[in-house]
Formats: C-alpha cells, sequence, structure tokens
C-alpha cells in the first residue's frame, strides 16, 4: 500500500467529520513506514475544521510546516474559510499574507470569502480594499465577490453604492446570478425602495434568469413591509401560477405578518387556511404571527383558540408566542392569566426573555401593582437577564399612567444611575405626564435635558408638551412650539394640529378670519351638526394663525390636516379643505384622495364619492380593496346598484388577486351587510373574466369572524 491509498481512506473519513476513524488510518500510514503528503495533511485539517475545532486544525498544520510538507492553495484556503467562519478574520488576511509570502497565489475563492466575512461585519472599506488587492494580483473577482460586497453594501444600507456595482457587473462583467439579484432586491426592500426593487425583479427574467422562490420571498416581503399586502398577493398568485416556483412557509408567513400588521385578521386566518389547503404545513411562526395579530386587536379569545390549535398540531410556542399572549393579556386587563402563561411558559422548558418581562412590568404598573412589578425586575436580574431600557421604560410608562410620577421619576434617576440612558420613548412619557399634571416647567426641563443628550423630541413629544400649555390656558406658547417643531425638522402630525384645534376651540366664541376658506348657506345642509360647522371655522382660524406665524400653508400641510379630519369621519371639513386646497393651487395626494373617499362612503355621500372616484382614476391613482370596498357597499346601501355594478367591473380592470377580491369585497363587504344575490351575480362576472380564485369558496361563501 502506497500514500495515496491510505489517502483514499482518510479523506472521506475527514470529510465526514470522522476525524478519529482517520487517525486510526494515519496510525496504519505511519506503522507501514509511509510519510503523510501535502494530500493527507490537508484532509486532516479538513476534519478538524469540519468539527469546529481550529486549534486542533492549526496544530497539524503547524505540523505539516514543521516536518517540510509544503501546504497547498487547499490548505490556506480551507483554514481561511474556517477562520472567516468563526469572524476570525483579520487572522485570515495575516494567513493569506503568509500564504502570499510562501510562494502559493490566492485564488479568486480564496479572495472571496474573506471579502464575504468583512462584508458581514460591515467592514466593507477593508471589503472593498481587498476586492483592490486582489484585482492587482491579476486575480479577476467572480460573481460570488461582488454580490458579497452588493449584499454588504445593501445591510449598511448603501443601496446607491449596491446599484452601482450591480450596473458595473451589467457592463462590465461578471454577469450576475440569480444569487445576486436576490441580494440587490432585499436590499432595495429594507430600504422601503420597493418600485425600484420590482424593476430588478422583472429585469431579471428580461436577463434570461428566473426568479427562484427566495426572489418571491423577498419581494412579497418588500410589499408587505411597505403596507403594500394587496401587491404581495398578486405576486403571490403568479408564484401559484408560475412551474418550478411553489410558495413555502416563508411566504405563507409573510403574508400572515402582512395581514395582521394591517389589523386584517380575517385575510390572516384566510391565508393561514390558503396554506394548509396546497399541502403546505403551518409551522410554529404561521400560529405565532396569527397570534401576534389577534393580540393587537384586543381579540385575546380568538389568540387562545389558535393557541391551542397550534398545540393539538404539535407544535411548541416559543418565546414570540408566550410573550405575544402575555402582552395581550397584559393589555386586555387579564394580569391574572399573563401570570399563568408566564408560569406553563417556564414549566414547559420555554424561558422568558427581556421583552416578556417588559410586557408583565407594564401591566404590572398600570394596574398600580407596582412591588409586583418590581419584583420581576429582580427576578429578571436572578436570571442574569439585565433590566434594559425598553424594560426601564416600561416601568416608568405604566407609572405615569397610573398617576404614580414620584416613584416612576424616582425609577429614571436610579435608570441613569445604573448607566442605562434613558430613549426619547421614557422622555417622552415623563413629559407627557407632567404636562397632563400642569407641570409644564417640569416637562421643558426634561426637554431641554434629552436634547442635551442629543436626542431629538419627535411628535409625541412636541404633542404632549402643546397639549400641557392648552390645558393652561397658554395658545401662544402652544403655537411657539409648533413654529420651534417645523424649524427642528419635525413634521407636524395631525395629533399636532388637533391640540391646537382643540385650543382654537376654547377661545370661541371670537371673530373667525374666513381668509381661507368660507362656508356659504347654501352648503351648510352638508355639515353633519351645529359643531362641525364649529370646526371648519377653527380649521380656518388655524390656517390663519400658521401663516401669521410664518409657517408656509404647503401642500403637505393641507394633506395631513384633511387626511386626519377624514379618520375622524368629519366628511364634511375635509372636503371643505380640498376645496381651498384646489382653489389655492395645491393638490391633495393619494393617500388624502384614498382616506376622503373612504370617509365620503361610510357617510354615503355616495354623489361626492363618486366624483372623486373619477377624479382619482383619471390622475392615475390607486385605490386599495378596501377603498373599493367601502364605496361599492355605500352604493348598494342607498340602492344604487347598477353604480356598484360598474366600479366593480371598473375594479376587475386592475391587477389584483381573485382570492383577495373575495375575501375583502365580497365576504368581508356585500355579504356581510345582507347582499347575497349581488355577491353570487358578482362572483359570475368574475368567472367569466377568468378571474378565478385559487381557494375552495362556494357560490357565496359563509360570513367569517368579525373583526368589530
Amino acid at each position: 500500500m502506497n500514500v495515496v491509498t491510505f489517502n483514499a481512506v482518510i479523506n472521506p473519513l475527514c470529510k465526514n467529520g470522522n476525524l478519529l476513524e482517520a487517525k486510526k488510518v494515519l496510525s496504519k500510514l505511519f506503522e507501514s513506514g509511509l510519510k503523510p503528503d501535502s494530500f493527507t495533511y490537508t484532509s486532516l485539517i479538513l476534519g478538524c475544521c469540519r468539527k469546529r475545532d481550529l486549534d486542533s486544525a492549526f496544530e497539524v498544520f503547524d505540523q505539516m510546516v514543521k516536518v517540510g510538507c509544503k501546504p497547498s492553495s487547499v490548505t490556506y484556503s480551507i483554514l481561511i474559510n474556517s477562520l472567516c467562519d468563526f469572524g476570525r478574520v483579520d487572522e485570515a488576511m495575516r494567513l493569506m499574507k503568509q500564504m502570499s509570502d510562501s510562494g502559493i497565489k490566492p485564488t479568486v475563492h480564496t479572495y472571496t470569502v474573506p471579502i464575504d466575512a468583512f462584508c458581514g461585519l460591515g467592514r466593507m472599506t477593508d471589503a472593498c480594499k481587498l476586492l483592490v488587492a486582489m484585482k492587482k494580483a491579476g486575480v479577476s473577482p467572480n460573481v460570488h465577490s461582488y454580490t458579497a460586497l452588493i449584499s454588504g453594501l445593501c445591510k449598511l444600507s448603501c443601496v446607491n453604492a449596491a446599484i452601482g456595482l450591480f450596473n458595473q457587473m451589467i457592463r462590465r462583467g461578471p454577469v450576475p446570478s440569480v444569487i445576486t439579484y436576490n441580494a440587490l432586491i432585499n436590499g432595495l426592500c429594507e430600504q422601503g425602495k420597493v418600485r425600484l426593487a420590482l424593476r430588478i425583479f422583472d429585469l431579471m427574467e428580461i436577463n434570461g434568469f428566473y426568479q427562484n422562490t427566495n426572489t418571491y420571498n423577498v419581494m412579497i416581503k418588500g410589499f408587505c413591509l411597505s403596507g403594500k399586502v394587496e401587491k404581495a398577493m398578486v405576486l403571490f398568485g403568479k408564484m401559484l401560477a408560475r412551474k418550478g416556483v411553489r410558495p413555502n412557509q416563508v411566504t405563507y408567513n409573510t403574508i400572515i405578518k402582512g395581514y395582521c400588521d394591517m389589523g386584517n385578521v380575517n385575510n390572516a386566518v384566510r391565508m393561514l387556511d390558503l396554506m394548509k389547503e396546497w399541502g403546505c404545513k403551518p409551522d410554529e411562526w404561521s400560529f405565532t404571527e396569527l397570534i401576534s395579530g389577534f393580540c393587537q386587536i384586543g381579540k385575546l379569545d380568538l389568540a387562545s383558540l389558535v393557541f391551542d390549535e397550534m398545540l393539538s398540531n404539535g407544535l411548541s410556542p416559543n418565546v414570540v408566542t408566550y410573550t405575544a399572549m402575555i402582552d395581550g393579556s397584559c393589555k386586555n386587563n387579564e394580569l391574572d392569566n399573563a401570570l399563568h402563561l408566564l408560569e406553563k411558559m417556564e414549566n414547559n422548558g420555554c424561558k422568558p426573555n427581556v421583552k416578556t418581562f417588559s410586557a408583565l412590568i407594564d401591566g404590572l404598573c398600570k394596574q398600580n401593582r407596582v412591588s409586583d412589578a418590581q419584583e420581576f425586575c429582580q427576578k429578571m436580574i436572578d436570571q442574569n437577564l439585565l433590566p434594559n431600557v425598553v424594560t426601564y421604560t416600561a416601568l416608568i410608562d405604566g407609572l405615569c399612567k397610573n398617576g404614580s410620577m414620584p416613584i416612576a421619576f424616582k425609577i429614571f434617576t436610579e435608570m441613569k444611575q445604573k448607566d442605562c440612558q434613558p430613549n426619547l420613548h421614557t422622555y417622552s412619557s415623563l413629559i407627557h405626564s407632567f404636562c397632563q399634571m400642569g407641570s409644564i416647567e417640569e416637562a421643558e426641563k426634561l426637554l431641554t435635558e434629552l436634547e442635551r443628550m442629543g436626542l431629538s423630541p419627535d411628535q409625541v413629544t412636541y404633542n404632549s408638551l402643546m397639549d400641557g400649555y392648552v390645558m393652561l390656558g397658554n395658545l401662544n406658547r402652544a403655537f411657539e412650539l409648533l413654529k420651534q417643531m417645523s424649524n427642528a425638522g419635525c413634521k407636524p402630525s395631525y395629533g399636532t394640529y388637533h391640540v391646537l384645534l382643540k385650543g382654537l376651540l376654547k377661545k370661541l366664541p371670537q371673530q373667525v378670519h374666513q381668509k381661507h376658506m368660507t362656508v356659504p348657506d347654501t352648503e351648510l345642509s352638508y355639515a353633519s351638526d351645529e359643531k362641525a360647522i364649529i370646526t371648519m371655522k377653527i380649521v380656518s382660524s388655524l390656517l390663519v394663525k400658521l401663516e401669521e406665524l410664518g409657517c408656509d400653508l404647503t401642500n403637505d400641510v393641507h394633506d395631513t390636516l384633511a387626511t386626519g379630519l377624514c379618520g375622524e369621519g368629519r366628511w364634511f371639513e375635509a372636503n371643505e379643505l380640498v376645496r381651498s386646497m384646489i382653489d389655492r393651487g395645491f393638490y391633495p395626494d393619494e393617500e388624502l384622495c384614498c382616506s376622503l373617499l373612504d370617509a365620503l362612503s361610510c357617510a354615503l355621500e355616495v354623489d361626492l364619492a363618486l366624483k372623486l372616484f373619477d377624479e382619482m382614476n383619471s390622475r392615475g391613482f390607486e385605490l386599495s380593496l378596501a377603498e373599493y370596498k367601502a364605496l361599492i357597499c355605500a352604493l348598494c346601501r342607498v340602492d344604487r346598484l347598477a353604480d356598484a355594478n360598474e366600479v366593480f367591473e371598473k375594479m376587475l380592470t386592475k391587477d389584483w388577486n381573485p382570492d383577495e377580491v373575495v375575501w375583502t369585497v365580497l365576504i368581508d363587504g356585500l355579504l356581510s351587510i345582507g347582499f347575497e344575490n349581488l355577491c353570487a351575480k358578482f362572483l359570475q362576472i368574475m368567472d367569466i373574466r377568468g378571474f378565478k380564485p385559487m381557494s375552495k369558496i362556494a357560490s357565496v361563501p359563509e360570513i367569517e369572524v368579525s373583526q368589530g
């Protein structure tokens, strides 16, 4: 037997991580009077690395060098790979230099591994330097090298640089792979650049690449993160129709989460049913997302049913599942249930984390069980979980809302003494409470302190202070804060303007200037009550005051005000404000138009709603299915069935997922208000147009669990 024969046995043993048997064969090699060669040592090094035993790997390497056996390019690459896997990339670079100094030229793979490692650690400068060094050494970067850089740049939010590198690949090569496209699409989606990501998604096919399941999942996640679940569902439908690509658990779970984040748990439940129907077994995350969704809208009883179903499916709830249930119980004032869940969680071997304890502490404080909350703080410490800023803030916020300000401020001081720096939420909780108590000077001191700490006040902080001054009758100071807020680059919300509107309401009766709009007597019939007319005057007064302060009455100001009024159901005032905007040369944006359409539909002002609907279509605005549902249902309620039919037909000219149309417009819309026959007719229209749902539904489905 020769060395080659022994190597043929040693190498596969090492590849499989069976190092003990490999060493036995090595002993026989020595007993035969033979010496290991470079291949033998490299195999042993590989075996050690596969066992994640780097120390032993380097012992073999040192022995190899000591006996005069020259390491090969593969030997170095294995060690460099392993060092990078452990995050020891600087050591990998030193070994790479040793490799070059010994006359062995690093390969493209040798360079790419540390480039990828640098990118993973966020050390993009080092990664780029290595790429330059690679080119200088005459080694051409391959698609993996560039993909690693693109992925790293995206993780650091440097998407423009990533796009530049991608374009360079398109122009000069190497040709991007599916993994490259996926990395760039993912980076763009995480930065909210979903439209650009979709362009890259479509570009793949133009360039001869077919999107895989991961590509679809990344794009679907991007749509869900940006609140465009309907577009995610359209992509999901295309995914199902395409050969060679199937949705997996990640796909379904992403959409379930997307629906839950929007508060649409009905469709989330339907998605879970569709998942089962298509033979994809739900995992613990499928149920956890749904449980969290029900808890967020206060449906703890339904969350408990899903929790039980999860257990009956043989799945173990994880820390996120339990925490969602505990948090939901606390917010629903069911503390005993929350404590029972914690006990159950611990008994089942699932360790609570900081978020779990923070949820409990917050709930206990809001119920004035401060001593219990402090006991849980100590329990955390006993379990080697140090209370962080989230825990302290939960404690402080709960105490503030319960009126226990002295204790809250004491904990705030203690927190700083323990080198746990308060965040903006901590300060905002205290500022809000001081303002509610009328201790406005204390609140102002905290505002100064948080700015000194390098924190920037947000809308919540400013709104709390303004509200405090309004309660004290100091409206001028509230408006000064608005100016300060705008100058600091903090965009006022409708909540901001609402505080000021409250202040102006307090000053009535007074002469209100009608500089920006008037409400003719002939149109007062549109107003729902006297309060609505007064509110219109207040809005006019607010606009006058803003202009006096030197605030630009931009499109944004009008949009924010009108959208907020729509959210309160004040369609008349919102509509008047929109008319005023147009008179002043401003045009409402898509969000405002959608809000106004919804408000008009809810008020059954269908003529105004249809007029707005036509204007929106002419401007190319996109309506959601919820807006179509609201308009169609409003038309049906006032017996305008022909108009409802026309709107439905127009809706079908857009790109929708047929299942979602059935779920949202038919089941949650028409069927829920008793229009079964029209529901059946619309299903027939869908069928004629080839707009067929994927799920197994009856001709007229049963009404599902209401979210109301």
